[in-house]
């Protein structure tokens, strides 16, 4: 038998899941996941509301941007950092997410420094975003932003685009027992992993109304079980629609995606194709598989992805960039908030395409100077994660200060990141210098300072 392929949808997965009750232990399975503060999850609701009209309007954006808009470019190096916690809390997180990493090909970076034993750090003080996803521990929940969300406007640099409510507190010995599976399924989130159980074959399954004998709708059994409201039951179970690069008869009931629910909520009860009794905790060979199929690892199938998502974002510029008052616009009979939902998106996926910039010194007397040409890198543009001190590893630099780029399409981001060093450090003579034979391997827009 054909297996079936792994539903990855790039729709947000707007969902409130659990109003929190002191009666339901913390280990239950759906305590908390994927549960948006209130105010975030409105927000999230009616940027989704907005984006699926634009999109039914313009049929091609179905077709190019709307299906890989909230997945990140293979080959990228997402960063990550923390608000909170220990860094044996941070060390546990970032070793369970990139259980992902085996299978597709991204790069998640949690700044780890050896000097110091540390990780990344973000602060509600922040005015420009140090990372792309930042963990807190705060609010109420488990949840993430999916994919590159996280660094939309719903989710401000100074402010988590992804909650693990009180692990910092829990951690080490009061964690829930499923804190693992928890990790694993926002981080999935994280890269455009939506629910399994929100195909449109689970949708004829659960029991939406009343039944003829008194049996329970699936929206009180959630409210009698979980505290459920009808919105949170809806944006949570109803199906996303399924406009995916590869699609599936039949739900992964392996996957980590997918929600152990009672089987009252069902037709068919535990004979539903969609019920499973308990939750899974690892990432499941469909899980896997589709990993790999979004972020491919096989170069000339990363590129073709990347130039489909390229012409998708090309025609949301042009929609973004379009005369409402011509007769002959391509965003003609887009109302206000549509063509807003439009312009997000395209300034979602600018944003998420910012440069990197990495510092390397020799020196530590080097580091005051390299911290002032991460402030000017990121004023002017890019993102600057972080400064290492290179030779504990052996790594040498030229005799003067470099500017390396790896990719052709990176020279322009070399040349501003040149003009950057040669103002902040007053020095005339920079090298840019390309490594081409590493431009297979770096997909991200990436450069390197590298001090003598």
């Amino acid at each position: 038998m054909k297996k079936p392929m792994k539903i990855w949808s790039y729709t947000m997965a707007m969902a409130t899941l659990f109003n929190a009750q002191a009666s339901l232990a913390v280990d239950h399975p759906l305590a908390g996941i994927d549960a948006y503060p209130p105010e975030l999850s409105r927000i999230l609701r009616e940027q989704r509301k907005n984006e699926e009209s634009a999109a039914g309007k313009i049929p091609s954006l179905k077709q190019n941007y709307l299906i890989n808009s909230r997945r990140w470019q293979p080959g990228d190096r997402i960063l990550v950092a923390f608000n909170g916690g220990t860094p044996a809390l941070h060390r546990a997180i970032a070793e369970t997410a990139m259980q992902w990493g085996k299978y597709a090909n991204i790069e998640l970076d949690f700044g780890y420094d050896k000097r110091t034993n540390t990780y990344r750090l973000w602060s509600y003080s922040d005015r420009d975003a140090v990372a792309h996803i930042r963990i807190g521990f705060v609010d109420k929940g488990y949840w993430s932003a999916i994919g590159n969300d996280s660094v939309s406007a719903s989710f401000p640099a100074n402010r988590a685009s992804m909650n693990f409510f009180k692990f910092s507190e829990r951690w080490p010995n009061l964690m829930p027992s499923n804190w693992q599976a928890l990790v694993i399924h926002e981080f999935g989130h994280a890269l455009g992993l939506d629910h399994e159980h929100q195909r449109q074959v689970c949708n004829a399954e659960f029991r939406w109304s009343r039944g003829l004998n008194g049996e329970l709708s699936v929206y009180q059994v959630f409210e009698r079980t979980y505290g459920w409201s009808k919105d949170d039951t809806d944006l949570n179970l109803k199906p996303i629609e399924e406009r995916n690069i590869v699609v599936g008869s039949t739900p992964d009931r392996k996957s980590i995606m997918f929600y152990a629910m009672p089987a009252q909520a069902f037709l068919k009860g535990s004979d539903s194709i969609c019920f499973i009794e308990q939750e899974n905790r690892t990432i499941s060979i469909m899980d896997a598989q589709g990993a790999a199929i979004a972020y491919p690892k096989n170069a000339t199938q990363a590129v073709a992805l990347s130039l489909l998502r390229d012409r998708g974002t090309a025609e949301l510029m042009l929609l973004k960039n379009s005369n409402r008052e011509s007769a002959d616009s391509i965003a003609t009979g887009l109302s206000v908030v549509e063509r807003n939902a439009i312009s997000n998106r395209y300034d979602t996926f600018m944003e998420s395409q910012k440069p990197l910039v990495y510092i390397h010194i020799q020196n530590e007397k080097d580091r005051k100077i390299a911290r002032i040409l991460q402030g000017e890198s990121v004023r002017s543009g890019f993102i600057a994660p972080g400064i290492e001190n290179v030779s504990v590893k052996g790594l040498k630099s030229g005799k003067v200060i470099q500017v390396r780029f790896f990719r052709d399409s990176d020279k322009a981001y070399a040349m501003d990141a040149a003009d950057i060093v040669k103002t902040t450090t007053g020095s005339k003579d920079v090298e840019v210098l390309q490594i081409k034979h590493l431009a297979n391997k770096v997909s991200r827009n990436l450069v390197e300072v590298w001090f003598p």
